[in-house]
């Protein structure tokens, strides 16, 4: 069995992925954050690891790693599960200290970092399954609600210090 790792290091408007086989980076890029974009490629690296597998004449696996990033990730979540790829969500602080002291630091680099580690600790890696849809509902409301919360929280602090400190000339 032939095995394809694709790390993603993933921001608001788009996703470095470095797909690596055996000890080699075959494909790197940097693909818009949409969906169209990112089916586009989910759609290459299978056709490339499909082509390796045929020449070789073996099965093969394609896992994603991707770090933990809030709803930035999701579109890309949703589009794995519509492919039926293996997938993984790791934790940013988990991958950093796995990696130790290193140099460097841009989302190419971390692309391939993560493909590393995804690689490296590979056993040790639970799959990610999709919540259900009201559950995701819930924890949008339970985050707009937390965010609500604490602008509350300053409103009425600037507005209780603007009551205790105002200068009372006249």
């Amino acid at each position: 069995m032939l095995k394809f790792t694709v790390g993603a290091d993933i921001s608001k408007d788009k996703i470095n992925f470095a797909l690596r086989y055996l000890n080699d980076f075959l494909l790197e890029r940097e693909v818009e954050n949409t969906t169209s974009a990112l089916n586009k490629f989910i759609k290459e690296v299978q056709s490339l690891a499909k082509k390796i597998a045929k020449e070789n004449k073996s099965l093969h696996s394609i896992d994603f790693i991707m770090e933990h990033t809030g709803i930035y990730g999701n579109l890309l979540i949703e589009c794995l599960a519509g492919h039926k790829l293996n997938m993984y969500v790791v934790s940013g602080l988990e991958i950093k200290n796995s990696t130790g002291i290193s140099r460097g630091k841009n989302d190419k680099i971390d692309a391939k970092r993560i493909a590393d580690y995804g690689l490296r600790f590979a056993d040790k890696l639970k799959p990610y399954t999709l919540c259900e849809k009201t559950l995701v509902e819930i924890k949008g409301l339970n985050t707009k609600r937390a965010q609500l919360v604490r602008i509350k929280s300053q409103m009425t602090q600037a507005n209780d210090d603007n009551k205790n400190f105002k200068a009372k000339i006249f």
